[in-house]
């Protein structure tokens, strides 16, 4: 991380990317010392291990977001913020994959929440971020609420693209969707074209979805 602050401004843009590069790498850097303190003194393991992992990298990784509030800070805040929603949900409550998905599940919609209110700079890639988050912690929760929750949550997101008019967020929207439907299908209808039927029907309303959106946006501005 000092290398980053080393970086020379008289380079212009190209210092401040070099800069973000390093502080992520620093980020990478400190998560490995805190998964080596938290193994090899504190004898914490597996997901035990995170609950130090987590929240001490996601310290560093506020800072530096404070500092220079890129995508790449933003990503590197934002990761850790989920390791530590896991482990601390472990630790509360047991080895099941179901709380740590609804705890990620949970940081990930407030991310979201605080990115769209401006809160949480860059909006747009802090809204994608939560978006992915929101859906893959709802898929690794047991049973049907997992898939139902994902779903709602893709639909939203879905939503959400639609009223801003935004089309990276609708091509995140896309990915959610197609995660999430044919898993719903399989669950809910199963039998062997209903995952290739609901991968048509969800295509064509995306596609649909994405026309409506380039045609209208220059109506409203995208964020």
């Amino acid at each position: 991380m000092g290398a980053g602050f080393a970086v020379p401004d008289r380079l212009g843009d190209a210092a401040g990317r070099l800069r973000s590069v390093l502080w992520a790498l620093g980020v990478a850097a400190t998560a490995g010392f805190l998964g080596v303190f938290s193994t090899g003194v504190l004898e914490r393991y597996d997901e035990h291990a995170l609950v130090v992992i987590g929240p001490g990298t996601a310290v560093v990784a506020g800072i530096l977001w404070w500092l220079r509030s890129t995508w790449l800070q933003q990503l590197a805040l934002f990761v850790p913020l989920l390791l530590s929603a896991v482990g601390i949900a472990m630790e509360l409550t047991s080895t099941s994959s179901s709380w740590g998905g609804a705890a990620v599940w949970a940081v990930a919609v407030g991310w979201t929440v605080l990115s769209w209110a401006g809160r949480l700079e860059p909006r747009v890639t802090g809204v994608a971020m939560g978006m992915l988050g929101a859906v893959f912690g709802a898929l690794t929760m047991e049973a049907e609420v997992g898939i139902a929750l994902g779903l709602a949550t893709a639909v939203a997101a879905a939503v959400v693209a639609l009223w801003e008019r935004s089309l990276p967020w609708l091509g995140v929207a896309a990915i959610a969707m197609l995660w999430t439907m044919p898993r719903a299908a399989d669950a809910w209808f199963p039998g062997r074209l209903s995952a290739a039927l609901t991968l048509i029907v969800t295509g064509g309303a995306l596609m649909g979805a994405a026309v409506w959106v380039a045609r209208h946006q220059g109506g409203q501005p995208s964020p």
